[in-house]
């Protein structure tokens, strides 16, 4: 079985299935490698894909492809891994605070709980202290 290294923020998961791998940072992209060369896995929260939705409905991203079938492809690449919300998960967001945005709070709860690391540049989560940031 191969190992799950990190969970994936909603905006680096954006950009690593829109192809811009550049937009992320020098650790960030050697994960993804990884994950892409199937040494590891990224999880995904499921949250991500209705915050996705949610950003796309604002008009603050753009898919290039429906937002159903993008959801099908979180499903399809082998690198990446949904996860489930789980009550573990919204104990951990509980235990983050600092973090308003329940996006963020939740999306870092989860790699809490799991004891993974956050593929993130969100300055903020980074601060939480009690969330590892890969960029």
């Amino acid at each position: 079985m191969v190992e799950t290294a990190a969970v994936i923020d909603t905006a680096p998961l954006i950009a690593y299935l829109g192809g811009v791998r550049q937009a992320l940072g020098r650790a960030a992209r050697r994960v993804v490698r990884d994950a892409e060369g199937g040494r590891v896995r990224l999880a995904v929260p499921t949250l991500c894909l209705f915050e996705v939705g949610q950003l796309e409905e604002q008009g603050r991203v753009s898919l290039g492809l429906p937002f159903e079938r993008w959801c099908d492809l979180v499903e399809e690449v082998a690198a990446l891994l949904l996860l489930p919300l789980e009550r573990a998960h919204v104990s951990e967001a509980r235990s983050l605070p600092t973090l308003r945005d329940p996006f963020d709070r939740l999306i870092a709860g989860t790699a809490v709980a799991l004891g993974l690391p956050l593929i993130t540049a969100d300055s903020r989560i980074a601060a939480a202290r009690r969330v590892q940031v890969i960029w």
